[in-house]
């Protein structure tokens, strides 16, 4: 921000006052600069109303004493300010500049963006939440049949995002007196894995079953997974089956509980009598079809490390040297407090001629040493950032080595400048400097119908897509973990309502904030924000640890993230003690649109608290109509 105020006052400012401060520094070791105090970094205000830029603000000299009265205020675009009062008449964004001189002709200088806003009416409700808790209905099953033998003395329900199974007595039966199960019809050939997420309230075992459900005999497809164990902590466990070429089957997924046969090695490790069962989602993925590697380019520095470069703003400085056949990238600072994020830091490594089109399948692979805790987003993209292939992200523990591999469709057609940019600017917390080795760098095309499908995710939520509130604009709740999205991405959690509140329980959190998020509108519930208001958005939250998350108010319509972001704050903090947060847009919607209210949990440092819950018991939008 400073250094894009100095450029601005470049052009300003006359030529003979900028010879003796340029720089805002006094370089006479025998005079000290004065000191501005009290001067916000943004301010608000509403056009035709006065704006005392000095209320509070005052400016002292080690020689001088107290230069408050000589403090002199100039604004781009201009404003005329009568001491220090100015009345704006248009709505925008001013640059305020402080300035005050000594009699030894030393400047000091302060800065402050100043928001100019349209008169508008008093702030309105136009939503405002409910969670009470919501009676589930047979849609949100997903279709999956729960059974208990009624010998058994147990419950199974839809509650606290998950199907619960609540055993009070298993009373001797067997294998398979408890059993979830669904039948997918026309399934067609491939390699299959059958994938549950669950956990219990004490150490058991489950069974995964794939059966012919044409076969009126038991008849199994695939080896099963047997006797697996579940623990407190929910953790993905799965088994595979093949349907063969030419073949069609339906399929019956079987998750059975109850009693297992004890450990042979040990007899007393058996499934226990009383214990409550809870089934998250469940994800059924096919690969089919074969495919050919073709490497596109290799680099492993031995000579030079002229292909990695560095891009930095925002208070950020990195540089990078050859370094025993690897480049070396040292982090000499990261972005100012407060300023930028992961972008404002990047390392880009060259990808030669590699030619990437979009829709064909590519592959990379990286070794990358961190001398300290480092996470952020690792992508394929050109030189200027306007074409992206592939999104990514990484995290790295300090001293760790790791291979960074991915497979991806591209996304876009970058015929020439194709770069592996790491994306770095946010640091690990108490980080202030890195040094990061880059080495064996491997692109490559994949030729081929090898493709990896997800056929089924049923998430137990009474909330979101394909539940009972899918389309109830009263309850626009979605809630995305990475694992939702594919097995190799971290992120685990559910969402539910519990005593008046919204309650997110994060079991693992992911890499990238993405990874672990709450979606206040969608894309078929959204929030629809009318053209011509300014809006407030008004949030009760707590959690069970201290932690951060990112807050985007993003309009769905729009062509680009950046540009349909009307509320961006990074790093909002949270804990234990209920926070109230308010956050105003400044700039009006010229027509009405949808809109979607994000909270973005995930990140490296959440990852390490383990299990933590969020709890919401208030999210309001107030508009205020401009007049």
């Amino acid at each position: 921000m400073k250094k894009k105020l100095a450029i601005m006052l470049a052009s300003a400012l006359a030529a003979a006052t900028l010879a003796g401060c340029t720089d805002g520094t006094n370089h006479d070791q025998e005079n000290a600069d004065p000191v501005i105090s009290g001067v916000e970094d943004t301010a608000t205000t509403v056009a035709g109303e006065e704006f005392d830029a000095l209320a509070g603000v005052t400016a002292t000299d080690r020689e001088d004493g107290d230069l408050t009265d000589s403090i002199s205020v100039r604004s781009i675009p201009e404003m005329t300010f009568t001491d220090g009062v100015a009345t704006p008449s248009a709505p925008g964004s001013y640059e305020l500049i402080y300035s005050v001189t000594d009699s030894g002709n030393a400047t000091g200088n302060a800065y402050c963006t100043l928001t100019v806003t349209q008169a508008a009416s008093e702030p309105e409700e136009l939503y405002s939440f409910s969670f009470e808790d919501v009676t589930p209905t047979e849609a949100d099953a997903r279709g999956w049949t729960a059974s208990i033998d009624e010998a058994a003395e147990g419950t199974a329900t839809l509650k606290e995002g998950s199907y619960v199974f609540d055993i009070a007595h298993l009373n001797g039966v067997g294998d398979g007196s408890v059993t979830l199960n669904k039948t997918l019809t026309g399934l067609t050939n491939g390699d299959y894995q059958f994938v549950v997420w669950a956990r219990s309230s004490v150490d058991t075992y489950v069974h995964l079953l794939a059966e012919d459900a044409a076969n009126e005999e038991w008849s199994t497809v695939g080896p099963g997974a047997w006797n697996v164990r579940v623990g407190t902590k929910v953790v993905p466990i799965s088994t595979t089956f093949t349907i063969g070429d030419d073949t069609t089957k339906d399929i019956d997924l079987r998750i059975h509980m109850g009693k297992i046969t004890p450990n042979p090695e040990n007899p007393e490790d058996a499934t226990p009598d009383t214990f409550s069962l809870a089934i998250e989602k469940v994800a059924l993925y096919c690969t089919s079809g074969t495919e050919t590697r073709v490497d596109l380019y290799e680099e492993d520095f031995a000579e030079s490390a002229a292909t990695v470069t560095t891009q930095s703003g925002d208070g950020a400085a990195a540089s990078v040297a050859a370094s025993d056949g690897a480049a070396e990238v040292t982090i000499d600072s990261y972005h100012d407090d407060g300023v930028g994020g992961v972008w404002s830091l990047k390392v880009d490594v060259a990808l030669g001629d590699a030619a990437i089109e979009s829709g064909v399948k590519y592959g990379y692979s990286v070794d990358v040493t961190a001398e300290n805790a480092q996470a952020g987003e690792l992508l394929v993209e050109n030189q200027d950032a306007s074409l992206r292939a592939n999104f990514a992200s990484f995290s790295l523990a300090a001293g760790e080595t790791k291979t960074l591999a991915g497979t991806f469709t591209s996304e876009a057609t970058i015929a020439s400048g194709a770069v592996l940019r790491f994306q770095i600017g946010n640091p690990s917390e108490g980080v202030t400097s890195n040094t990061l080795t880059i080495d064996n760098v491997t692109f490559y095309r994949l030729d081929g119908d090898l493709r990896t499908d997800r056929v089924l995710l049923d998430r137990f939520l009474l909330f979101g897509a394909g539940s009972s509130n899918e389309l109830n604009t009263e309850k626009p709740y979605e809630v995305f973990n990475g694992s939702d999205d594919s097995l190799s991405q971290l992120g685990i959690g559910t969402m539910y309502t519990e005593d008046g509140k919204l309650v997110y329980r994060i079991e693992e959190a992911g890499e990238a904030d993405w990874h672990n998020k709450i979606a206040i509108g969608y894309r078929d519930n959204p929030l629809v924000l009318p053209g011509g208001a300014y809006f407030t958005f008004r949030i009760k939250i707590k959690a069970s640890e201290e932690l951060s998350f990112n807050y985007y108010v993003h309009d769905l319509n729009a062509v680009d993230w950046d540009s349909g972001l009307i509320i961006r704050e990074n790093a909002v903090t949270i804990g234990p003690e209920e926070t109230t947060l308010e956050f105003t847009t400044t700039t009006a919607l010229i027509g009405e649109s949808d809109f979607e209210m994000l909270f973005q949990f995930g990140s490296a440092a959440l990852a390490e608290l383990g299990e933590v819950v969020i709890e919401i018991s208030e999210i309001t939008v107030l508009q205020s109509v401009l007049i």
